[in-house]
This record gives C-alpha cells, sequence and structure tokens, in this order.
C-alpha cells in the first residue's frame, strides 16, 4: 500500500512540474491602460496598418473630385504615388514590393484587348472593372458613378518601408509626408 501511494504521488509530482514547466506568461501594454483608451486605439491600429515583416507601414492613397479620364492626371497620381513610397527607408520605391497597382493593370487590359482600343476612358474602366480577376482586385477601391460611369473615388494600398523602433524614424517619415502633401 506504500508503494502505491509513493508511486500516485510521484506520478503526480511529475505531472505538477510538467504542467508548472508549460505555463506561459501573456502581458499586453493595454492591460494597463483604462478600457477604450487612446492609446489602445493607437496600440491596435497600428498591430492592423504594419505589416509583421520588417515594419512595413500600410496606408491607402484616396482620390476623388478628379478628372481620371485625363492622361495628365494619370501621370501626376503615379508620381505622387512614387513620392510616398519613397518617404520609407529605402531610397528606391521601385525595389520594394508592392500590393498590385490598379494604373499598371488597367494599362496593359487596354493594351492588350482589341475591344477596347476605340471607346471612351470610361467604358474602358467599366470593362476592366467587369473581368473577374479585376474586379476582385480593385473592385472596392474604384467607386464608379453607374450611370455616367466615371469614376468618383479611388484608393489604392501601398506599403511604405519605415524603421518602427525608433521615434526619431517616425518623426522623420511624417516630416518627409509633410513634404509630399
Amino acid at each position: 500500500a506504500r508503494g502505491v501511494v509513493l508511486v500516485a504521488f510521484t506520478g503526480l509530482l511529475a505531472c505538477g512540474c510538467y504542467f508548472a514547466s508549460q505555463a506561459t506568461v501573456d502581458f499586453h501594454v493595454t492591460e494597463l491602460t483604462p478600457f477604450n483608451a487612446r492609446s489602445d486605439l493607437f496600440y491596435y491600429a497600428q498591430r492592423d496598418y504594419v505589416a509583421e515583416e520588417g515594419g512595413r507601414f500600410r496606408a491607402k492613397l484616396y482620390y476623388n473630385d478628379l478628372e481620371f479620364s485625363d492622361s495628365n492626371v494619370r501621370d501626376q497620381m503615379r508620381s505622387f504615388r512614387t513620392d510616398i513610397l519613397r518617404l520609407g527607408s529605402t531610397t528606391d520605391a521601385q525595389s520594394d514590393p508592392q500590393p498590385p497597382y490598379w494604373m499598371d493593370d488597367f494599362e496593359q487590359f487596354v493594351g492588350n484587348s482589341n475591344s477596347t482600343a476605340n471607346i471612351t476612358f470610361f467604358d474602358q474602366i467599366d470593362a476592366f472593372l467587369r473581368a473577374d480577376a479585376f474586379q476582385s482586385l480593385y473592385g472596392r477601391d474604384i467607386i464608379l458613378d453607374r450611370t455616367s460611369r466615371k469614376i468618383l473615388y479611388l484608393r489604392e494600398s501601398v506599403e511604405i518601408a519605415i524603421d518602427l523602433e525608433t521615434q526619431d524614424a517616425k518623426v522623420e517619415f511624417l516630416r518627409r509626408q509633410h513634404e509630399v502633401t
């Protein structure tokens, strides 16, 4: 009987040691702040908008009230996008992998399609967004007026490389962003 008790308590001790070694402590800074504090909102927004790999900041560029059919406007949009991408830590905006860019896909679509050669820009955009692949990529980002088929609003995603570990890098990013806009 003593042997059974000794084996049982040894087994209980072994189980206790095993489970104690598996315990982890999970601490979040938000546990120290009041419920719905602004710092919590900042923390969650930074978590949502900063990619996990290498401190890449996800941003959206919004355009509205522009004459998108004008090629000069589209050139300015491309230039603005390039300037925003250059705000990152790397100097070559084209070296960083980016989400698909609607204008590149649109120009390739128009260039490769015989059916869009002799129609208006707005008909080309309409045909572009009717293609399933482009609808899934850009359908939520390009908002058309269904009667005139003009672009009302347009947004695009970019990822900017920023050193998020230092406050100086964040402040420098905001200063350079102010110069672009």
